[in-house]
């Protein structure tokens, strides 16, 4: 049995490209799925264009009204609407593409038996130690905090970027790597089954993916890349034209949680990088 999918769309400001967003996942949404749209601290025409999509599409719409909580909580807040089943997550610049994405992607979590936690269809990383140098030089920005043992990625990009110096792959191949990266991202419902929820000790925003995938890692699941064809344009994000939230936040969360993720993950991190004979019991402690 194939089990429903529900694709949860976090809004913030973005009347200019939502039709376009929503339209991409009403094709790619087949029978049974559900849309969860939440407006996150809308102040423009977005809750007009999704009212209006709501009244009009083929699946079961669902609105979640939220007061500006940025994204991780708002996803929870759609996750918590969630039917059992995956869980496709896109951000408001973001057009899917591609109609047989539930086909396509039901079709490789088979091969790979049912073992398989967070998917990204546009960047992956292979998690690695930040080195004293780096750390150094973000001191001198940051404070004297920032020498704390942190990460930072090592990425796989899927499809054309502008981004330089990160490894590109074509559509419709799987490349494992410890971490997925939003967005669009799909969540199995194994991984769901056993860690339902981003974890709000990350909010507003950042590296709660890349923690969410080592959990996953933890329950003894496999995550990664798997390209699909879909259509963004950064620019269009409500968060990244937000000065205030810019201006609120700016590098400094991006340090602090690179450092959570070390200190809640340091166990998991040396086991991958160090014995392997030491990963069984960590990776499929929960498995």
């Amino acid at each position: 049995m194939v089990l429903p999918f529900n694709y949860i769309v976090t809004i913030h400001n973005a009347e200019a490209v939502l039709p376009r967003v929503l339209q991409g996942i009403e094709e790619c949404a087949g029978v049974g799925a559900r849309i969860i749209l939440v407006l996150d601290g809308c102040r423009d025409g977005s809750e007009v264009i999704a009212t209006r999509f709501a009244r009009k599409s083929r699946r079961e719409t669902v609105l979640v009204y939220a007061p500006d909580v940025h994204e991780i909580k708002s996803l929870n807040l759609g996750l918590q609407k969630a039917q059992p089943g995956y869980c496709v997550l896109v951000q408001d610049d973001v057009i899917l593409q591609e109609p047989r994405l539930e086909a396509l992607v039901h079709q490789l979590c088979e091969s790979f038996e049912r073992r398989l936690g967070y998917l990204s269809f546009r960047l992956a990383a292979e998690i690695r130690s930040t080195s004293f140098l780096t750390r150094a030089r973000y001191s001198i920005r940051a404070g004297r905090w920032a020498l704390r043992p942190m990460i930072e990625e090592d990425h796989l990009l899927a499809g054309r970027s502008d981004q330089s110096g990160i490894a590109r792959v074509d559509h419709y191949q799987f490349y494992p790597r410890m971490v997925g990266i939003k967005s669009p991202v799909c969540l199995t419902p194994e991984l769901r089954a056993c860690e339902p929820y981003l974890d709000e000790e990350f909010a507003p925003y950042c590296y709660d993916d890349v923690d969410l995938s080592l959990r996953a890692l933890r329950a003894g699941l496999l995550n990664g890349l798997y390209s699909i064809p879909f259509w963004s344009d950064p620019a269009w994000s409500g968060t990244l034209r937000d000065s205030a939230f810019v201006s609120s936040f700016g590098a400094g969360i991006r340090l602090r949680n690179r450092q959570r993720i070390w200190c809640k993950h340091r166990d998991l991190l040396m086991a991958l990088w160090g014995d392997p004979s030491s990963q069984t019991s960590l990776i499929g402690e929960r498995s």
